[in-house]
């Protein structure tokens, strides 16, 4: 069930592997990931500047495409699609390897200290980001909701991190995202002070493959085979 990164594939093209109430989720290939970057930060900058008044330069878009580029190797991007390729929603999963996370650079965690000081056993760190939905779209088009698309993002992404239950997931959550994930029964645990992160109060969180696979077993599962 639970899937693994392909080693050495480079991915150029989207690939499509789900369509769900007709939006089409695909493996975003390295070509359209600057479409992809930028369809985030859309999202953040609309959203946050209606809630937060938060107000992103140009200089924030770059970053976070130059961010993406360098994880691309060692993460899948998602994306629910409509089918003229507009986006509708957005996840990605990295495994830690030599990159810098922001939950390290902007939280200032040390993530090699913050498992040595955890009483579990660590086999990989995975990093969750770049969770976007295009809310005005669906409600004026879909009939699927915002948090049934994070729903569906999240089994897929999740997936990759579950493969060994002694995997650990962290990520900087916003304070409505941590709110919807605890709804959906994804429950992070908070591990540091909260702080403005990309226009909206954030926590450092974290997550363990094992309560991932418990949320598949409990929650998830039957909800696929009855679908």
């Amino acid at each position: 069930m639970y899937k693994i990164i392909e080693e050495e594939v480079f991915r150029e093209n989207d690939t499509l592997i789900d369509v769900f109430n007709n939006i089409y989720l695909y493996k975003v290939g390295y070509k359209n990931l600057e479409k992809l970057s930028n369809f985030v930060f859309e999202k953040y900058a609309f959203h946050y500047h209606k809630k937060y008044n938060w107000k992103p330069d140009d200089e924030v878009r770059k970053a976070m495409f130059e961010s993406d580029k360098k994880q691309f190797k060692d993460s899948v991007y998602f994306a629910y699609k409509t089918l003229d390729d507009r986006f509708l929603g957005t996840i990605k999963v990295s495994k830690r390897t030599t990159q810098q996370f922001s939950i390290e650079k902007d939280f200032n965690i040390n993530i090699d200290d913050f498992v040595k000081s955890q009483n579990f056993p660590v086999n990989t760190i995975w990093h969750l980001g770049r969770l976007a939905i295009a809310s005005e779209i669906l409600k004026t088009e879909y009939t699927v909701s915002s948090k049934e698309l994070i729903e569906r993002l999240l089994i897929h992404s999740l997936n990759y991190i579950a493969v060994d239950e002694n995997n650990l997931m962290l990520a900087e959550s916003d304070v409505l995202i941590h709110k919807i994930f605890d709804q959906l029964g994804v429950h992070m645990e908070i591990i540091g002070e909260q702080k403005e992160f990309l226009g909206s109060p954030t926590y450092p969180v974290m997550l363990k493959a094992s309560a991932i696979r418990k949320w598949f077993e409990t929650s998830i599962n039957n909800k696929l085979q009855s679908n």
